[in-house]
């Protein structure tokens, strides 16, 4: 990386090296804006790239040329033509591999997902061997994927900040003053730096307006904490000491990146204090970010004995010695032999960071992970629209996570690199649903749908509308276990399932659907209502037939149109005469309990059926089989048999009374 990179990362998404050359002109001057590549000229390479394009006949050395020519415009900000020179590059029509690629890389970028698949298609049909047309492709997918997602975040450009350079790595202290840095005109040093033809970068200042919330205009900072050339990148701990990175040395004479100290006191920034840890001579150590209470350091560095080009790593104080441990990395849940960049801790202990080394959506994507020291899990990727298909780094966010900063390049952005803010976004859970008869499917107008809560006593009544469907508003409480039920007594007697319905987990505006049918009571359907039985030889109603009958007025109540026949039965003992007389005489008293309990008498039918419907083979007179052929007598039955055919059973007989009262 270089000096600039080290604050920041890699600037857009790393293509790889010229693959193949094209004829001595061609070749040559490839050749020369690689060249030009290396020293970080990219805007001279890119008028090389522009020549050859220009001057070739071959269309694959136009397409590789013109798709180098948008990679060098977007490293040094130029959006506009670098999006000119991809569509040069497609114009072409190469099939070569190379080109196909690129062109899949620069589609990832711009987060076009499906011509990145349509390429990397192509390409891995003439590359079989190379695995990364298959990392890519995962990439493409996940970014088509993700990009669908509803998300609980909502991300805007922070204008008032941003500029057409570099403006990255916001850094809040107490809500109303951000430290970010910016290589803009009108820095310290005015001399432009190689790599963008820009200025060295600077920390600048802005303040939110209390009143307001919004940010003030930025502010260079000219007092020690800004040198002449590149510094950024820093984060406060919960006291206000400043960590923060400079690269090249004071004097410009550096050799790397290295991680300072300092603090604001009364508007005055103290000396930056270089840690023991930093080695300008063999590697980089930038982005710090302390934990809140300041007794650990996490950072990037490409020091030796990492997992990858730059790992995350952290560092402790000893209060005691008032010192800082040597580098501890931060493993391999963390780290991957690619980049790991800008470590940023909650007060929770989530760690947030960026990497290029796993399977993101394109460049470098934020994600969390919950653990401490080298011990981390629950690596997640944040998915868009935290994540693009650019790079995306440099995150933070207040106590409850729902509101922060990061920085992207994006597609869309106000210029390089931009600083967008997020928030979260309205949680809004709807319910719906259609009401049909079980039977017919039919949708059901005018049924009442009732929906309560586990948290309070409140409910959502609802009414269907013509085609049977229902809405509730999309106010439902998060972490909730709702019930839904539906109903239409006026001509369903019987009210539908109960359904469980949770929002447990939901994080992002989801609705719910809980479909729903009614089932119509056939009115020659008869059912026997068990526990309504009687004593031998009598029609008194016995108490354990008394609560059955209570819950068959709860149900003559709720469905004040039903009526129905009560009908009583006898077991075979007795004649047939006076077994008919006594059914009735207890069909009547099951009757009289209904009526007494507040039942119009007008609904109810008292039949005596005596013993010829008996529920088992206890008869007491004639002959039976099989078990002895034709004419064999009916054996003794036990009490217990002859107690089930001394019951009432209940018959619905119709489901339109209108009370006369």
């Amino acid at each position: 990386m270089t000096k600039k990179n080290s604050l920041r990362i890699s600037a857009f998404i790393a293509l790889f090296g010229l693959l193949f050359l094209y004829g001595c002109g061609g070749g040559n001057s490839f050749e020369k804006a690689k060249k030009y590549e290396d020293a970080k000229k990219y805007f001279d390479a890119s008028q090389i790239y522009k020549k050859i394009y220009s001057s070739s006949k071959d269309k694959n050395e136009k397409a590789l040329a013109a798709i180098k020519a948008s990679e060098t415009f977007k490293q040094v900000g130029n959006i506009k033509e670098a999006d000119k020179w991809l569509n040069n590059a497609i114009k072409q029509n190469s099939t070569a591999p190379e080109v196909n690629l690129m062109k899949a890389k620069v589609f990832i970028y711009n987060e076009l997902y499906t011509d990145a698949l349509k390429s990397l298609n192509d390409y891995k049909k003439e590359s079989k061997n190379d695995t990364m047309g298959d990392y890519l492709t995962g990439v493409a997918t996940n970014g088509l994927k993700w990009k669908k997602e509803k998300s609980k975040y909502i991300v805007e450009n922070l204008k008032v900040i941003n500029t057409k350079f570099f403006d990255f790595a916001p850094a809040v202290f107490k809500k109303d003053l951000m430290i970010f840095t910016s290589d803009r005109e009108g820095g310290i040093n005015k001399t432009p730096y190689s790599w963008t033809g820009y200025t060295f970068s600077d920390f600048y200042k802005s303040e939110r307006n209390k009143k307001t919330g919004n940010w003030g205009s930025p502010i260079l900072i000219k007092d020690k904490l800004n040198t002449k050339f590149n510094d950024g990148s820093g984060n406060f701990d919960s006291k206000g000491v400043f960590y923060c990175t400079q690269c090249n040395g004071k004097k410009g004479e550096g050799m790397h990146c290295n991680i300072y100290q300092t603090e604001l006191k009364n508007k005055d920034w103290d000396e930056p204090e270089l840690l023991p840890f930093n080695n300008d001579s063999l590697y980089d150590c930038s982005q710090p970010c302390p934990t809140p209470d300041g007794q650990i350091l996490f950072f990037s560095s490409n020091m030796p004995g990492g997992i990858g080009g730059h790992d995350i790593w952290f560092v402790t104080y000893s209060k005691k010695s008032k010192t800082w441990s040597d580098p501890i990395n931060a493993g391999p849940a963390i780290n991957t032999p690619k980049d790991e960049v800008y470590p940023w801790i909650h007060n929770d202990g989530t760690m947030f960071f960026s990497s290029n080394g796993k399977n993101g959506m394109g460049g470098m994507d934020i994600y969390s992970a919950i653990g401490q020291g080298k011990d981390w899990s629950e690596v997640k990727n944040m998915k868009a629209p935290i994540n693009s298909g650019a790079d995306d780094f440099a995150f933070s966010c207040d106590d409850r996570k729902e509101s922060g900063f990061l920085t992207s390049n994006r597609v869309g952005g106000k210029g390089n690199d931009d600083i967008y803010t997020f928030k979260m976004a309205p949680l809004e859970i709807c319910l719906v649903g259609t009401i049909t008869d079980c039977k017919t499917n039919e949708p059901l107008a005018n049924a009442i749908v009732t929906v309560t809560n586990s948290i309070d006593t409140s409910r959502i009544i609802l009414k269907t509308d013509a085609k049977g469907g229902y809405k509730t508003k999309c106010n439902l409480k998060p972490n909730a276990e709702y019930s839904v039920y539906a109903q239409k007594r006026e001509d369903y007697y019987f009210d539908s399932k109960v359904f469980d319905i949770s929002t447990m987990g939901i994080e992002v505006s989801t609705t719910l659907r809980q479909d729903m049918c009614l089932k119509q009571i056939d009115i020659k359907e008869v059912f026997t209502v068990k526990g309504i039985l009687y004593d031998l030889d009598r029609a008194e109603i016995r108490p354990d037939a008394a609560l059955i009958l209570d819950s068959l007025v709860l149900v003559m109540k709720k469905y004040a149109k039903i009526t129905i026949e009560l009908g009583s039965h006898t077991d075979c003992r007795a004649s047939y005469v006076y077994n008919i007389d006594l059914s009735q005489r207890r069909a009547d008293s099951a009757v009289a309990y209904i009526i007494n309990h507040g039942i119009d008498k007008e609904r109810l039918t008292a039949r005596g059926y005596g013993e010829t419907q008996l529920v088992n083979d206890c008869a007491c007179e004639g002959e039976k089989e099989p078990k002895g052929g034709k004419h064999a007598p009916f054996e003794p039955c036990s009490e217990d048999l002859h107690q089930l055919n001394r019951r009432t059973t209940v018959k619905v007989t119709g489901m339109n009374y209108i009370s006369k009262k």
